[in-house]
């Protein structure tokens, strides 16, 4: 999913790779296919999830089910798609002999492969995936403050926690790279708190469900069709199930690449009924209470799924090892953009200070943006909808570009309909979103 910027091995995907593998190391070390199916599993769930039953209660069950479904289709499209492009890149010598010259075994990555396809606009596409990871980043610290919030004295401010949390950030920020041991474990970890959080989720909402004395939910009917949630749900949904990114890493380091596209298919059929099952199962629970709070007045107040959840020490403890999680990933989720920022700076200011500063500046920015945006929910389905381009249609032109020997008609109008949708769904998205969220304002 977007945010997520590092391989299963904990390099950052956006950035110059300074290991090279040879072909004979790859079939020595390379990894299983139960192996490539945990880590595509791995890279596509992220806290977005978190996001999808407040969108499916936005949009509807039949709609935002729908929604849900067609993200995944099109997202194991354009995955297979951008892998399918460097498969192409390896086989045709003329158009990428420099990459594979430098790179043994003929291991392209992302940038290089959209860099190949258009030079002139490498800086427009580093551009989104800058934005794209720091909205991620925006959407952790906006988590973590309606987490800590509700475990915390009244007179502790949200500002006073987005500050805290920006402390905790800013040394961690300073990194260099994201090969130490420490941060492996920390993914490990962080994979532990998020099935932990899910669990808790539809363990509670199950509870609410069969026990009308500890239902949190308003008794108004499920929704089916909401036109009003359609926005929201498209930007959601593609947030949830992109790892184009990641993927092309993975398939490189399997040990037989041969069998990546089944694994792929049966990996993507299994996110798509475990999201959507969860999405609808968390929204029947609690109704129109899922991931919102009634406010003093009576009007509804925007929250996350895990203040649903009634107070207690088990529940506090699943909320403190999320926000420990968010604040563990926001910095290497935060590298690549951070090194794309400092790479403008001139040569000769390009100092560890310098660098040190702009990372620090980033860090507290968006502390401040946080304490001034919506909440995760809308931050999340904006955040998705700025991905379109990057996600979809980029993928398929790339496509088209480096397989056109090879090209079918199916595949060909295949390519221009995710191109469209990446374009029109993204605009459309994002102006919806955007003016009901000037409407509510």
């Amino acid at each position: 999913m977007l945010g997520h910027t590092v391989s299963p091995k904990g390099e950052p995907l956006l950035a110059p790779r300074k290991r090279r593998f040879s072909k004979e190391e790859r079939e020595a070390n390379g990894t299983s296919v139960m192996a490539t199916g945990a880590a595509l599993f791995k890279a596509t769930v992220g806290i977005g999830i978190f996001a999808l039953p407040p969108a499916i209660r936005a949009s509807g069950i039949i709609v935002g089910t729908g929604i849900s479904l067609l993200m995944a289709a099109v997202s194991y499209w354009t995955t297979w798609a951008m892998v399918e492009a460097v498969r192409a890149m390896r086989r045709d010598h003329t158009t990428t002999n420099l990459i594979l010259e430098s790179y043994s075994d003929g291991r392209i990555e992302f940038m290089e492969v959209t860099g190949a396809y258009s030079p002139k606009t490498e800086g427009v596409i580093n551009f989104f995936c800058v934005i794209n990871q720091i909205a991620s980043v925006l959407g952790f610290f906006l988590f973590v403050c309606d987490s800590v919030d509700s475990l915390t004295p009244d007179w502790v401010s949200r500002n006073a926690i987005l500050a805290a949390t920006a402390l905790l950030i800013a040394p961690l920020a300073l990194l260099k790279n994201t090969s130490h041991v420490a941060f492996q474990a920390a993914m490990t970890f962080g994979n532990f708190a998020v099935v932990l959080a899910l669990g808790t989720v539809v363990g509670y909402g199950l509870l609410v469900a069969t026990d009308e004395s500890a239902s949190t939910s308003d008794e108004l009917p499920l929704k089916m069709v909401d036109a009003d949630g359609t926005g929201l749900m498209f930007g959601v949904g593609l947030l949830m199930f992109s790892c184009h990114l990641e993927a092309i890493t993975i398939e490189q380091d399997m040990k037989d690449r041969a069998h990546f596209d089944g694994i792929l298919g049966i990996t993507f059929i299994g996110l798509a009924v475990v999201f959507s099952a969860f999405g609808v199962t968390v929204y029947s629970c609690f109704g129109e209470a899922t991931g919102r709070m009634r406010a003093a007045d009576g009007s509804w107040a925007e929250a996350t799924i895990m203040n649903n959840l009634e107070a207690g020490a088990f529940v506090a403890l699943v909320k403190v090892l999320m926000s420990i999680n968010l604040v563990l990933m926001s910095p290497v989720t935060l590298l690549p953009a951070s090194r794309a920022i400092e790479a403008l700076l001139p040569a000769k200011h390009s100092t560890f200070g310098s660098r040190s500063a702009v990372r620090l500046l980033i860090v507290g920015g968006m502390a401040v943006t946080a304490a001034v945006s919506p909440g995760f929910e809308t931050v999340a389905g904006l955040t998705g909808a700025l991905g379109g381009v990057t996600c979809f249609t980029l993928p398929a032109l790339c496509y088209c570009h480096f397989c056109k020997d090879t090209l079918t008609l199916r595949g060909q109008l295949t390519a221009y309909a995710v191109i469209a949708l990446g374009v029109g769904g993204s605009a459309y998205s994002f102006a919806q979103q955007a003016i009901l969220l000037a409407m509510q304002g």
